[in-house]
C-alpha cells in the first residue's frame, strides 16, 4: 500500500510540474480562441449564455481531437488485420458484370 501510494504522489506531482509552466498559461488564450472571444471579455462577468457558448465551443473543440485521433486507431487496426485476412468467396459487384465506370 506504501509503494502504491508513493507511486500515485510521485506521478501527480511530475504531472503537476509539468502543468503548471507548459499548460496553464496557455488557458487564456486556448478558451479566446475556441470561442472567438477576447482574453478581456472571458475575465469579465459572464453570463449563463455566454458560459453555455465557452462549453459547446469546447467541446465541439476536443471532439475534433477525438474524431481524429479514433480514425487514426481505426486505420491502424484495420491496415494490421489486413495481414491476416484471407479472402474467400466472390468479388462484390452490386451492379453486376455489365456496369461499366464512368470517365
Amino acid at each position: 500500500m506504501g509503494q502504491s501510494l508513493g507511486v500515485a504522489v510521485a506521478f501527480s506531482a511530475g504531472l503537476f510540474s509539468f502543468l503548471s509552466p507548459c499548460v496553464l498559461p496557455l488557458f487564456p488564450s486556448y478558451l479566446s480562441f475556441i470561442t472567438g472571444m477576447s482574453v478581456a471579455d472571458l475575465s469579465a462577468e459572464l453570463s449563463p449564455a455566454v458560459r453555455r457558448r465557452v462549453l459547446i465551443h469546447a467541446i465541439v473543440f476536443v471532439l475534433g481531437a477525438v474524431s481524429a485521433a479514433i480514425q487514426a486507431i481505426r486505420l491502424n487496426y484495420v491496415e494490421f488485420f489486413i495481414k491476416f485476412f484471407k479472402g474467400a468467396g466472390r468479388a462484390f459487384r452490386p451492379f453486376g458484370e455489365r456496369a461499366k465506370p464512368e470517365v
